[in-house]
């Protein structure tokens, strides 16, 4: 099962718990109302009641109380389905947790795949390029016959600014060792 399957059935057993726990609210407030009826039916019997009517308010509660163990045994029942929902949306969070665990590790390796392949290009185009400069420095100090003498930087100027600016900043590059 995928990660957004997994989420799906999640997010259904949570509708599920919802209507579940609204049953058994509705119930709780039916056993409340039926609990009020037989306390107002109880309060009307008095001294002075009739037998008849005695009978028939003793059978009006009898019926009540009929209605309150089927509430009571409703509200068993959902109670027992929420526990189950419960239990299998547990199972259901531990299942998308460790689905999400290995799709993570599997991005990780494929960015350390990533990661490993480029660091092997850079490798690779590093070891070019230094074979490309040690053949050009073979190659040109074979055809100038004896090595060139290799500068650091090449100062470019106007010919006015030599004396001013330009012979101070070559003593300068100088004394710092760098060749001009």
């Amino acid at each position: 099962m995928s990660i957004e399957q997994t989420r799906r059935s999640l997010n259904q057993l949570d509708k599920e718990i919802v209507v579940l726990e609204k049953k058994l609210a509705d119930e709780a407030k039916k056993e409340a109302d039926i609990i009020k009826r037989v306390n107002s039916t109880q309060k009307s019997i008095t001294k002075n009641i009739s037998q008849s009517v005695l009978n028939l308010k003793m059978g009006q509660i009898q019926r009540y109380q009929d209605e309150l163990v089927k509430i009571s045994s409703n509200k068993s029942n959902i109670n027992k389905q929420i526990a189950e929902k419960k239990r299998k949306r547990a199972e259901t969070a531990v299942k998308l947790q460790k689905e999400e665990n290995e799709e993570a590790k599997k991005q990780q390796k494929i960015q350390s795949a990533i990661y490993n392949e480029y660091e092997r290009k850079i490798n690779d185009l590093t070891l070019q390029l230094n074979n490309q400069i040690s053949t050009i420095m073979n190659n040109s100090a074979v055809t100038s016959g004896e090595q060139e003498e290799l500068y650091d930087v090449f100062i470019s100027h106007a010919w006015e600014d030599k004396e001013s600016f330009v012979d101070e900043f070559v003593d300068a590059l100088t004394a710092l060792k760098i060749k001009v």
